[in-house]
């Protein structure tokens, strides 16, 4: 994939968890209908959400597409082990676990947007070689 367009692509999806905190955070009250969820379920979505968020800068970092990869591994296989797909679990506790990692995931890019963006390698400005040999690494 081209540099620029993967740039653009990753922006996108970094604006989407952007917003998508500002989302979860107007969503959450409406998930308390069955009171709190249990405060270890709560604290269980802050590392995952890390490993979420440190996986989708290392892939938009190195421009390496396995890094996308195991962000959605973390995300989809790390909740069977904190027993967010018991059925015993009310719905709304499920909905306020996701809305948590959301939050937690996406708040470092709401509050620092550009020193995340510069952090990524997202901002345009700064991606490109003063000149077209000074991007090239290695021996010459």
């Amino acid at each position: 994939m081209e540099d620029d367009k993967f740039i653009n692509q990753a922006r996108v999806g970094f604006a989407i968890l952007r917003w998508g905190t500002l989302v979860a955070l107007l969503v959450l009250p409406f998930t308390y209908s069955q009171g709190s969820a249990a405060p270890t379920l709560i604290a269980s979505a802050l590392p995952i959400a890390f490993g979420w968020l440190v996986s989708l800068v290392m892939a938009w970092r190195s421009r390496n597409q396995l890094w996308f990869g195991l962000g959605f591994l973390i995300v989809v296989i790390a909740p069977r082990f904190i027993g967010l797909h018991d059925p015993e679990l009310p719905e709304p506790h499920s909905f306020q676990w996701l809305c948590y990692l959301i939050i937690f995931a996406g708040a470092p890019l709401l509050l620092f947007r550009k020193s995340m963006l510069e952090f990524s390698r997202l901002n345009p400005t700064t991606n490109k070689p003063a000149h077209p040999r000074a991007g090239r690494q290695g021996f010459h």
